[in-house]
């Protein structure tokens, strides 16, 4: 849940702060974008990339990689405090070329009781 996402992103940055070093392996770019100074990204065996997260998380990489639409929006700051932060977000109700069209439709075969 998003409580304990940013508890985990949190922890993890203060373990960074105090000079450890984290390895993090995630499928949510946005995680990576908020604790990261370099990232891997791997589209199967013979395409992997490395380097610094603010050059490998942008919009086009990342869009090619997940074969749905990214885009980095700025997130300001809480009300009367300064700064923010940038996040990585998606729209999940795009078809992907080759695969099923995902949608908040229910699954195929199931009642929403037995979803529960």
């Amino acid at each position: 849940d998003l409580r304990n996402q940013a508890q985990i992103l949190a922890l993890i940055r203060s373990l960074v702060a105090e000079g450890l070093a984290v390895l993090l392996t995630t499928h949510h770019p946005d995680h990576a974008l908020q604790v990261c100074d370099r990232v891997v990204l791997m589209h199967g065996t013979t395409d992997v990339r490395c380097g610094p997260a603010a050059d490998l998380l942008k919009e086009a990489g990342l869009s090619a990689l997940y074969g749905v639409p990214v885009r980095r929006v700025e997130v300001p700051g809480e009300s009367g405090k300064r700064g923010g932060r940038a996040a990585l977000v998606t729209g999940y109700v795009v078809p992907v070329e080759g695969g099923p069209a995902l949608s908040p439709a229910p699954w195929p075969g199931r009642s929403a009781r037995a979803r529960r």
